[in-house]
């Protein structure tokens, strides 16, 4: 109260009033605000922040809180050995190591199968915070290693194809035994978070799905190693041997359908160029 006077505030409703100047108002944020001289919302608003309430909109992002953890890049000799089951989706039917150049593991992508259908593919590194080091179902900071490191630096002068998931460049680098298979973390809406610089130089031939996704994978990539410094970047296009293909078919699925030799040279004779 900057005057003179009397002014009450009711504990039990809100209401107040400053009886020197005429002024009123029925409840405790209208009171903040004319103490504070700010407009209702911005009154509301600062005694949430106050007291610990959610100020944010449906409209507005939540700020993401900071992950305390980070992962230790390679996995240090004396770690413990990686879980061996997720605590939700339980044991996993596939599992993927991340190594570098000199062969050192990084991390970890286990698969799982649950019942419902829906495959998920976690990461799990071995990573240190302020509390100290824990095995953690997280990824990696991002720009993230390719799956392939040593086996790109063992072979610097061989052709690369690159696929997409861990489990279809393993199959296309059996179909292809002189190219060195690599693919990026995280999937067809991922490549963007990966360093692809280990591939300047190189010719490279991208495998992809064979659905929408998959196209937006093999166009996404194809830019970043043009970036990257790319000598050749060519896209497969399988479905031109055979029309019939399903949905999200893959290199897996090739190396499961039996390709032969002859198909697989037809396969990389018949590409789409990527243009500069």
């Amino acid at each position: 109260d900057r005057h003179p006077g009397s002014f009450k505030v009711n504990l039990h409703t809100g209401a107040w009033g400053d009886f020197s100047t005429g002024d009123k108002g029925g409840d405790l944020i209208g009171l903040y605000a004319y103490i504070r001289r700010l407009e209702p919302a911005q009154a509301a608003r600062e005694l949430a922040e106050q007291i610990g309430m959610d100020t944010t909109t449906k409209n507005e992002k939540r700020p993401q809180p900071s992950n305390p953890w980070t992962a230790i890049l390679p996995i240090p000799t004396d770690a413990p050995p990686p879980p061996t089951a997720h605590p939700q989706h339980g044991q996993p039917t596939a599992t993927w190591t991340y190594r570098d150049a000199d062969g050192q593991p990084l991390f970890h992508i286990y698969r799982f199968d649950p019942a419902d259908g829906r495959k998920q593919f976690c990461p799990v590194c071995w990573c240190q915070s302020a509390s100290g080091t824990a095995w953690r179902w997280q990824a990696v900071t991002t720009p993230r290693p390719l799956y392939g490191l040593d086996r790109l630096a063992a072979r610097p002068d061989a052709p690369v194809v690159v696929a997409e998931g861990e489990k279809a460049a393993d199959a296309a680098g059996a179909l292809l035994p002189d190219w060195i298979a690599v693919t990026s973390a995280g999937g067809a809406q991922a490549p963007k978070h990966s360093d692809w610089t280990p591939l300047h130089g190189r010719r490279v031939a991208i495998w992809p799905d064979h659905d929408a996704p998959g196209r937006q994978y093999a166009e996404s990539v194809a830019k970043r190693l043009k970036d990257c410094g790319a000598v050749e970047v060519r896209i497969l296009q399988p479905d031109r041997l055979d029309a019939t293909l399903p949905d999200g078919w893959d290199a897996a699925d090739a190396l499961a359908d039996g390709w032969t030799l002859e198909r697989l040279a037809a396969l990389l004779e018949t590409p789409e160029e990527v243009p500069e």
